[in-house]
């Protein structure tokens, strides 16, 4: 499965363990966008919600910036699935 942008995961069967904000932060995003990419990924990950669902909260609730714009892109377009 495909590990989302943004994301950190760990283990011998990869489990998503959250934003790698350190390197958010190497990268100089702006504290905006990582607010934005926070409430993104607790949408999309950790809501329940079906996939397609929380894609579709994500763009009501969430001030898209550009990086979630990104993550979102990336979680629709994957082939083999997404590491949640």
């Amino acid at each position: 499965m495909d590990v989302p942008p943004f994301t950190m995961v760990q283990g011998d069967r990869a489990r998503l363990m959250g934003l790698n904000l350190e390197g958010l932060k190497r990268r100089k995003i702006a504290q905006e966008a990582v607010f934005s990419l926070k409430s993104a990924y607790r949408i999309l990950f950790r809501s329940g919600l079906v996939l397609d669902e929380a894609v579709l909260r994500v763009r009501e609730e969430v001030d898209v910036t550009p990086e979630v714009e990104h993550l979102l892109k990336f979680v629709i377009g994957s082939d083999r699935g997404i590491t949640r």
